[in-house]
Parts: structure tokens; C-alpha cells; sequence
């Protein structure tokens, strides 16, 4: 994981070590250095933002993992009668780091700092016009191109024309609003090839028996983000020939879900929205959520679609996942971050890591009248083959999936400890003494 931290005077030599040419200098700080960058005129640098009354704050970026700098940033010209500043100095100094979204992170948590704690209402930079790739990171930000300094510093025989842009205050939050927005309810773990493996390893036996006892033949049966079907086909067996829908939002996994309905005109699989089924009201006998209330911003909307669906007297079985309780062990680092970062992960995605134990108020508050509670253990090592391949799962989980590329995303983490991460988990997978398991909220309810 990154954070910002003041930068000092212990940092003046690694900063020296980064800045490798006139021309590096000029494009990282303007006309205010002279290279060769050396400590005197840092000493000077460091000076400026100390005080009581900053205009000044430094900053360097650290991989927390590592402890290692691999940043700088600026906030500058801080102004708070006119409630303006300006973000400048920006640089990935660890060219082994860069390319990696930390340049983007750094100017993120530099714009939530002036607006936020300092109260500013503009932020401006300037950056050199041929410098393409900041200046996309920018606009993606939401900065606004203002205008053109032309030709304006000289290096050597050539002249560089700048680049003035900035943002406002409601610009920020406007642009905020529309990233949580675009990213509220997905999929933290993504969709791709080997999460869908690990999860067509589910049956109903092995993931509903705590509502199989209240199916019998002839139900009609809606598994809402039925995913690619396998404990769906397990509850199809039971309520045959009862009528079965499986909906989910992602068409991937109805593509994958669809082999098992062998052409049954009472067993099919769609796309739909949980939060806004396509069915008729009082449709079904049973529903049943499995691993999908825990990833939607507005659960409270999932289950009054539930309870809409349901005929009086339906039942929905209902098992989600509490990440308070996720065991793992041993956890020598990094392996101890990995449910942490899970969990910053669902809620930046809208969705609430501990929604397995909240089960018995949603659906209480929705009417329903609460039939029986429990809880359940998925044990990931009950067998050496087991722990192998689920050592291999997490591994590549943290390698090159949907759920890194998420984390990397959102600044979450960076590419250096998702490595350190997915290395781990292959030597924690030959451990003997190896021991995961992820807890389960069950729930039986009825619509009265």
C-alpha cells in the first residue's frame, strides 16, 4: 500500500539520485533548481515549507510494504484568503514503479488534502505540452485546460511551450461523484477465467444445505446472481418439476451457466438485475441469494425485489459472506494484507464486506418474518489437493486478474506488493500447517 509522507532532509540524496539531466530538472520543477540539483539548494527548498503560516507542503509517496520512497508531490502557493493553490513537482522517482497508476494516486490524495482539509475552492498546475500522458491523467482527473504559455522556458537551443490547466472545487466533487457512481456494485473479484473456475467448484450441497430441508418437488425457484450455475442446477434437481430462473447481471456467466439446463423448457438462465427483476410479481415459491447482496450498494432494493417476487407464504434462502471472521494462517507478510485490502476493496465498490451478519435486520426490516439463522465455515485446505489449488487461486487472484487490476485501479495497492502477495500465497499453499477459511451468514425467511 502507498501513503504520502513529509518529505525531509534524510530524502534530499535519494531526490539528487533521481534528477539525471537539465532537461529531467526542467520538466520536474521549472526554473526554480539549477542543475545539478544539490542539497543546498533542497536545504532552501525544505526551508520554505516550514513554519507556522505554509504556503508550502512536500510530500514524498512510500510503498508501506517496502518502506521504500518511490514519489514526490507539491502542493504550493497556498493561498487561504483567496483559497487557492497549485499542485506542482509531480514524480515517480522509482522508474521500476512507474506506469503503475502512483502518479495518478499522488495527485488524487494530493486534491483530497486542498480541498478537503485546507477548504480551497481552485487548484492549478502547469505542465509542459508535450508531456501527453500527465496531461491525460489530468483531464481524467477533471482539470481544464486554460490556456497555452508559448515557448516560454528555454533549454539549451530549444524553447517548451506550457500547459495551464485546473480545477475547481465542485469540478473535484463533480467528478468524484461520477467515478462512484460508474464503479458502485462491481464485482470485486471480476469475472474472468479463473474466478469462474473457483466458483464452479459450488454445489447446492456444498453451499445451500442450510435451505435444501425446506425444498420440496414442484417449487418454483428464482437464484438471483445465479453466477455460472452449478448450485443452481443443484436445486433444480430438488424442485423438478418445478419452474427455475437464474438471473445475473454479467452475460459471461449465463453463457457459462447455460450448459447445465440441457434443454429443459422449466430450467433456464438469464440477465437480470436483482435490484430490478423482469418478472411477474408473486411469481415464485422460493429465491435464493447466494454471494450477491454483499456486492450491491442498495441491498435494501435487492430484497424488496425479493419479497415482490415471492408468493405469500415464499421462502428465500439467503447466505453471504462476513469478512470479519476470514481465517487465515500462518500470515507472514504480506499474506496479513490480503483480507484487508479485500475489504477496502468491496467498499469502494459500494458493497459491505461484513453482510453476513446484517442478513437477519435487512430482511426483518423488509417485511419478511425470519424463519432460522446460522452460520457456516468454507474450508479452503481441508485436503492437501485443496489448499494447492486454492493457493494457486488466490495467487493468481492477486496477480493478473480483475480484482488487482481494480486495486491498482483505485490506488489501493500497488503492482510491487500484489507480486509480493501472489509469490506468497504459492509458498503459503506448501505449507503443512496451512489453514483457510472464509465465514458464511445463512438465513431461512418467510414472506407473510
Amino acid at each position: 500500500m502507498l501513503e504520502l509522507r513529509p518529505f525531509g532532509r534524510d530524502d534530499f540524496q535519494r531526490l539528487i539520485s533521481w534528477i539525471t539531466s537539465p532537461e529531467f530538472l526542467l520538466q520536474w520543477a521549472g526554473p526554480s533548481f539549477a542543475y545539478p540539483l544539490d542539497k543546498a539548494q533542497l536545504e532552501k527548498y525544505v526551508q520554505e515549507s516550514e513554519g507556522r503560516h505554509l504556503r508550502r507542503r512536500i510530500f514524498k509517496a512510500v510503498d508501506t510494504a517496502s518502506d521504500s520512497v518511490v514519489g514526490h508531490i507539491e502542493l504550493s502557493g497556498i493561498d487561504l484568503r483567496n483559497k487557492a493553490a497549485r499542485v506542482c513537482r509531480v514524480l515517480v522517482g522509482d522508474p521500476s514503479y512507474r506506469g503503475k497508476g502512483i502518479g495518478t494516486w499522488m495527485m488524487k490524495k494530493i486534491l483530497d488534502l486542498g480541498f478537503n482539509q485546507y477548504g480551497l475552492h481552485r487548484i492549478d498546475l502547469v505542465v509542459f505540452d508535450f508531456n501527453k500522458p500527465a496531461i491525460r491523467c489530468y483531464e481524467k482527473l477533471g482539470f481544464v485546460k486554460e490556456g497555452c504559455l508559448r515557448e516560454c522556458r528555454k533549454i539549451g537551443d530549444e524553447y517548451w511551450s506550457l500547459c495551464q490547466m485546473s480545477i475547481l472545487e465542485s469540478e473535484w466533487r463533480s467528478s468524484l461523484l461520477h467515478e462512484n457512481k460508474e464503479q458502485m456494485g462491481r464485482y470485486s473479484v471480476g469475472y474472468d477465467d479463473r474466478t469462474a473456475r473457483f466458483m464452479q467448484e459450488r454445489t447446492a450441497d456444498t453451499h445451500a444445505q442450510f435451505l435444501i430441508p425446506y425444498l420440496v418437488s414442484g417449487m418454483d425457484l428464482l437464484d438471483g446472481g445465479c453466477g455460472p450455475g452449478t448450485i443452481t442446477k443443484g436445486l433444480a434437481e430438488i424442485v423438478a418439476p418445478g419452474r427455475v430462473l437464474g438471473v445475473d447481471k454479467e452475460q459471461s456467466q449465463i453463457f457459462l451457466a447455460q450448459r447445465h439446463t440441457d434443454g429443459s423448457p422449466t430450467f433456464e438462465f438469464k440477465v437480470g438485475d436483482l435490484c430490478s427483476l423482469n418478472v411477474d410479481d408473486e411469481s415464485f415459491d422460493v429465491v435464493f441469494v447466494h454471494g450477491v447482496l454483499e456486492h450491491i450498494p442498495h441491498p435494501k432494493k435487492a430484497v424488496s425485489e425479493i419479497h415482490r417476487v415471492l408468493r405469500p407464504g415464499g421462502l428465500v434462502g439467503s447466505r453471504h459472506a462476513d469478512f470479519g471472521g476470514f481465517l487465515l494462517e500462518p500470515t507472514p507478510l504480506p499474506l496479513g494484507l490480503f483480507s484487508q485490502l479485500f475489504i477496502q476493496l468491496m467498499r469502494r465498490n459500494g458493497g459491505d464486506p461484513y453482510c453476513g451478519r446484517r442478513q437477519p435486520g435487512l430482511f426483518r426490516d423488509a417485511g419478511f418474518e425470519i424463519v432460522k439463522v446460522s452460520a457456516s465455515y468454507d474450508c479452503w485446505t481441508s485436503d492437501m489437493a485443496s489448499t494447492q489449488r486454492n493457493a494457486e487461486f488466490l495467487s493468481e487472484l492477486c496477480g493478473d486478474s480483475g480484482f488487482s487490476d481494480q486495486l491498482l485501479e483505485y490506488g489501493l495497492t500497488d503492482r510491487g506488493v500484489l507480486n509480493r502477495l501472489s509469490s506468497a500465497f504459492l509458498t503459503w499453499g506448501k505449507m503443512p500447517e496451512a489453514f483457510a477459511a472464509e465465514a458464511w451468514g445463512e438465513l431461512v425467511a418467510r414472506k407473510t
